[in-house]
Parts: structure tokens; sequence; C-alpha cells
């Protein structure tokens, strides 16, 4: 498996200094507002935009594309650099090292990527809820190679274990994904926000087969019942197939629910724990010294009471 090992962050957006190593198969960032978890994630996203051939997602979409289009950014990309030249370096264990250099010119900024290429196996995968709920774009693009690999069937298992409804297939029909159960087939653009999240994000999910994944505030439109369900089995899909993950969250539910779901798929070992929870805090500078948790800390932390997410109150 091709996975992240660690990332550097210099003056990239609101952050003035930031390492991670010793990342997990799962990375879990929390903290307050403002504290920078999407700007790390997107640092590497934009950074391995340069190692993917092409810079593309496995939607075929441009990566910082994404990015642009979620935050409704200007193509110069002048809000990236905090002060003076930024850059991103993002070490791969069974890769080359990847960098991308981000430069200040006058108003603009150039990026500029280490020339590195990865192999064709290695994948990137992106999942904005806010953004991605609605775009009917992903069964119709991903569709073909699940059905090919009969990833259609455990999709339809999920869905049935994430709402409790029955769900015999999943079938594209006249260009819309139809959800057939026992009575109906209904189309999923008529499904309510949480479905067409939770199937939308598994599909993506299912088409990373050696690489990286990114989910921005996976418990967008989830139910607490069905967000406990859907971290079981995103974290055994990274069990069962070699995709790191890199997810944010606001919600304490999903840490919650991935602590739970690491030590059951561990079963009790810490040292085979997928999950590394990274909390994030910058200080009055911009410098974050992350804070890693694992999952048998964040679960005796909830247990004492301690809200994981506002661990700077305990300093």
């Amino acid at each position: 498996m091709a996975k992240v090992d660690s990332l550097a962050l210099e003056n990239f957006r609101g952050i003035a200094r930031c390492e991670l190593h010793g990342l997990a198969p799962i990375n879990l960032f929390i903290g307050r507002n403002n504290s920078g978890k999407s700007s790390v994630v997107e640092a590497l996203a934009r950074g391995l935009a340069y190692v993917v051939p092409q810079g593309q997602d496995v939607r075929g979409r441009t990566i910082s594309g994404v990015w642009e289009q979620e935050r409704g950014e200007p193509a110069s990309h002048g809000d990236l650099v905090r002060a003076g030249a930024a850059s991103a370096a993002v070490s791969l264990a069974g890769l080359v090292a990847a960098n991308l250099r981000i430069l200040r010119h006058g108003d603009s900024v150039r990026l500029e990527p280490h020339p590195r290429q990865s192999p064709d196996t290695f994948g990137f995968g992106e999942y904005l809820p806010g953004l991605d709920a609605r775009d009917a774009q992903v069964e119709k693009m991903l569709w073909p190679r699940l059905l090919a690999t009969r990833e259609d069937r455990a999709l339809a298992d999920h869905l049935t274990t994430l709402f409790g409804t029955t769900v015999e297939s999943l079938q594209l029909f006249d260009g819309d994904l139809m959800v057939v159960g026992k009575e109906q087939g209904l189309r999923l653009r008529v499904h309510g926000s949480g479905v067409r999240a939770a199937l939308r994000m598994l599909m993506t999910v299912a088409a990373v087969r050696d690489g990286v994944m990114v989910i921005e505030e996976l418990e967008a439109f989830q139910h607490p019942r069905s967000l406990e369900q859907l971290t079981a089995i995103v974290t055994r899909a990274q069990a069962e197939r070699p995709v790191q993950f890199f997810v944010t969250t606001h919600s304490l539910e999903c840490v919650r629910a991935f602590a739970r779901a690491a030590v059951e798929v561990a079963s009790g070992d810490e040292s085979k724990s997928p999950l590394a929870v990274w909390y994030l805090s910058p200080d009055a500078a911009g410098v974050i010294e992350p804070r890693r948790l694992t999952a048998s800390m964040v679960l005796g932390l909830d247990e004492l009471g301690t809200d994981v997410r506002c661990l700077d109150e305990m300093r």
C-alpha cells in the first residue's frame, strides 16, 4: 500500500507551520472552528494533485478545482498564502516524496509542483457532502466501474444497514440511479439528502483501490444512528482495501463512532488500531503542534466527561 507518512505545511492559509508525522490508515481531524482542519486536508489534496496522474480524482475532476468550487475562490488562489511563500511537503511511504511550493507573485499565487509522478494504481478520492450530495454526476461516472467489480451488491447492503429499509438492488436506468426495494424502485435523486450523501460517498470510497480518500465533515446530513453505521462501514473498508482516509469533523458522535469502530476492528489490540485522532489548535502566531490521540484515549476521555473537541481547555 502506498500511504502518506507525513505532511508538513508552512504559511498555508491561516497556518504558519504544522507538521504531522506517523499518519495512520484513518486520520480524523478535530478542533474548533478556524483551527486548520480543512486547511490541512486541502494542502494534502493540492500536494497530491501533482502525484496522482493528471491531478485528478477517481471521478476525473481536477483536485484543486474541487476546492475552488467548494470555497468559491478566484483562480488566482490569492488567499492560500499567510505571509511570504508557502509550501506543502507530502512524504509517501512506498512512493517518492512529493512537494508543492506555493509562491506569491504580486497579488497572485503560482503553484509549482515538484516533478514527480506515481504509478497509475495510486488513486485519489474527494468527498465533500455539502457539494457532492447534490451532484448526480457521482453515480454516472462511477457506476460502470462499480458494476464491473460487483460493488453494487455491497452498496445495496450498506443502504439497508444504514437506513433500515431493505434495498434489493441498485440499477442505473436512463441516466438515473434507481434504489430498488421490495415494493418499488425510486430514483436516488428523490431520496433525502442523508441517503444521497451516504451512497455517493460510499461509491467514491469503493472506487479508490490504492490511494487516499479525503472526506470533509462526514457527519453532514446524517442522523447519529446512521452516522454510527457509516463510520463502521468506512473503518471496515479501510481494513479490506489499501485506502488511507483523511476525515474532518465537528461531530462528537462521529469521533466516538470512529473510536469504537477502530477498537472493534483491532479486536482490542491498540497496536493494530487503524485510527489516529489529530487535535489541532493554533497558537496566536498560527503555529500548530498537533496532539495525537488513539482510539482508547478518545473513549477514555469521553467516559470522564471530557469533550475531545475542546482539549485546549485542559491545558
